[in-house]
């Protein structure tokens, strides 16, 4: 099937990820110049014909004036091709699925999701970055101390002094759920009494804050990075899943735009067929041809130049569905530019195992891919609410040096020298922090909810499961069905081309050319014609299937050689 079928398409989806895209573009917003292309393709679109709508019957097959007959006024204007109307750019399959992956709107908008929530995870992680902090303080202080000796009828005694602190340290969160800070402090004491002296002092602290109970634990402290991950790797299936829901409408559209080609072409002969008809009518006006019969002919060339007229709108509008699916800045969607396919399609039966394309779903759709990971965030977060059922208990450690001196140089060399008699003087201490709820009604409720969330999301893997294997078992029966429908289809156009070469033979042997002679084969031209349209929809429907089949196992990115970046970091189906 691979063989049959795959479009190679050398794609790696490198630069649409974030990689491309992190970097905010300079230019200033201008939604009037981001207008400006389509504005500019629009103008190279002709205007439409002036066409007059008449109030009475004027048929050239009922003129009596010789100068007007049918034999005079040349081809129809509908019968020319579509590349003697406009610009025509012929396009493979292959050649638009490259296109779009590298340029379609959704698909880039899309792009920046997998960015966004990698900064996400950047941010979980900083939450263990050390932290530098720092603080200055000038105090001056002039008044009396405590109850002064004048308040008992003695002299007043006061403070006057200036103390100038600094300090300086890092703290850093640890993966383990403690928290530990170093940090320096100076501090400068200038006494302006009588006898004021200058001191400074020297500070060297380390403190360590360990739970020992809730909050503990590397899963409990790297959960949110873990989830952040998790969600990282959902967005970036959530690109996926728009690379291949663009790749499969530009496959549909162009196989509905390949059938359309058809139906075209089909109302072209139709339509030619049918004024060849009508004119022989006419130039037998005078023998076998009756004016009804001539009528019934004219009638049906207006009718079906209506048809084709649908036919023909119709080509442009999925030749513009295809060229904004596509994106292409030489293709506009304003622009006059239609695209025409250039793909062969298949006509070949494929007949899949159901077993092994069930298999093949359920290992690489995303959605089960996605709700996986759902699944694990719930569990994580499941453990992380039971860790909060536990009392909040802490180790504390703390221990400091310090030095005085005159000098501030002196100060610190005292911290410095841990022995000896002008050796640093030290604190040190340990203790513990004990504190729970009473109840602890908050927690319980949180895990219950966890507890359920994570019910939930297995339950809806389970949903997953099913559904993903009523897809493929839809896929796999449409793929049969349309077949079937080829098979009769052409066994319909074969029968319709049988009837008219009959009637065809009856003419030729001198028929008369009776009103029920001409309706009966002007009935069969257009058989003919549906039957034909109708098998280029079958044949286009089959396409379209194959393709949907492929979607629909998750594996249309790898069936057309496209290739994600991040594909290694995707969880399989268990």
């Amino acid at each position: 099937m691979h063989q049959v079928l795959s479009i190679a398409v050398p794609v790696t989806l490198t630069s649409l990820l974030s990689g491309c895209i992190s970097t905010p573009p300079d230019e200033i917003f201008d939604p009037r110049a981001l207008g400006d292309r389509q504005r500019q393709a629009a103008s190279t679109i002709l205007q439409a014909e002036r066409l007059d709508r008449s109030d009475k019957l004027d048929s050239p097959y009922l003129s009596t004036d010789p100068s007007k007959g049918p034999d005079k006024l040349g081809r129809d204007p509908l019968l020319r091709p579509l590349d003697q109307i406009s610009a025509t750019i012929k396009l493979d399959l292959r050649d638009a699925v490259q296109r779009a992956v590298v340029s379609n709107n959704d698909i880039r908008v899309s792009a920046y999701l997998p960015g966004i929530d990698e900064a996400r995870v950047v941010e979980a992680e900083q939450r263990f970055a050390p932290t530098l902090f720092g603080s200055f303080e000038a105090t001056r202080n002039d008044q009396p101390t405590g109850l002064s000796r004048q308040s008992f009828g003695g002299p007043e005694s006061r403070s006057d002094a200036l103390n100038i602190t600094a300090q300086t340290g890092i703290r850093q969160l640890l993966p383990s759920g403690g928290q530990i800070e170093i940090s320096a402090q100076g501090q400068r004491a200038e006494d302006f009494s009588d006898n004021g002296t200058t001191n400074y002092e020297s500070i060297l602290n380390l403190q360590l804050t360990q739970p020992l109970l809730r909050d503990f634990g590397l899963e409990v402290n790297r959960a949110r990075i873990v989830i952040n991950r998790n969600n990282q790797v959902v967005s970036t299936l959530d690109f996926r899943r728009q690379v291949e829901e663009s790749v499969a409408n530009v496959e549909q559209i162009y196989w509905q735009l390949a059938q359309a080609e058809r139906d075209l072409q089909i109302q072209q002969e139709l339509l030619e067929r049918t004024l060849s008809y009508a004119e022989i009518l006419w130039q037998r006006r005078d023998q076998d041809a009756s004016r009804v019969s001539i009528s019934q002919a004219n009638a049906r060339v207006e009718s079906r130049r209506a048809i084709l007229v649908r036919a023909r709108s119709r080509v442009g509008d999925l030749s513009d569905q295809l060229k904004l699916l596509i994106n292409d800045p030489q293709y506009p969607v304003g622009g006059g530019t239609l695209i025409s396919t250039d793909t062969t399609a298949v006509t070949q039966q494929i007949i899949v195992d159901p077993k092994e394309q069930v298999e093949t779903a359920l290992q690489y759709r995303f959605e089960l891919a996605q709700q996986q990971l759902r699944v694990d965030n719930a569990r994580l977060t499941l453990n992380v609410a039971k860790n909060n059922l536990l009392p909040q208990l802490d180790l504390v450690l703390r221990g400091g040096l310090n030095g005085v001196d005159e000098t501030f140089g002196g100060a610190t060399g005292n911290v410095a020298s841990v022995r000896g008699e002008d050796g640093a003087n030290y604190t040190a201490a340990v203790g513990f922090q004990f504190e729970i709820p009473i109840g602890n009604g908050v927690a319980r409720a949180i895990y219950r909810r966890q507890q359920l969330t994570l019910m939930q999301s297995i339950t809806s893997y389970k949903a997953t499961i099913d559904q993903v294997t009523t897809d493929v078992q839809r896929a796999i029966r449409e793929i049969d069905t349309t077949w079937q429908e080829m098979v009769r289809t052409r066994q319909s156009a074969f029968a319709a081309k049988d009837a008219l070469d009959a009637i065809e033979v009856r003419e030729r042997a001198g028929e008369p050319l009776t009103p029920t002679f001409v309706d009966l084969k002007l009935s069969l031209l257009e058989n003919l014609a549906q039957a034909a349209s109708s098998e280029a929809a079958s044949i286009a429907n089959y396409n379209v299937a194959l393709s949907n089949l492929e979607r629909t196992k998750g594996t249309l990115l790898r069936y057309n050689n496209i290739v994600l970046k991040e594909e290694r970091i995707l969880p399989r189906g268990r």
